[in-house]
């Protein structure tokens, strides 16, 4: 059984978690991919997502988000507490 997480905690767990399958699967991938991959049950998905759409795109979003980050993250001068931004 999984631990028990907040919403937003278990939502970014299964897209990190899917991000592989995403690569090698596409759309295609299938609920219960996905459900294995994250380490929950198919209705934790549907728990925390609307659908599967809402999944993938949300899964994208946030790693396009976090890609588009790093340059300016590069820039901070050494020892910047990153935990305060």
């Amino acid at each position: 059984r999984a631990k028990p997480l907040s919403r937003d905690d278990r939502r970014n767990a299964i897209m990190e978690a899917i991000v592989p399958l995403i690569v090698a699967h596409g759309r295609s991938v299938t609920s219960k991919q996905i459900a294995e991959a994250a380490g929950v049950a198919e209705g934790t998905i549907y728990s925390v997502f609307a659908d599967k759409d809402e999944l993938l795109e949300a899964t994208v979003h946030h790693h396009l988000e976090r890609a588009s980050m790093a340059p300016k993250i590069d820039e901070l001068p050494p020892g910047f507490p990153l935990a305060e931004v």
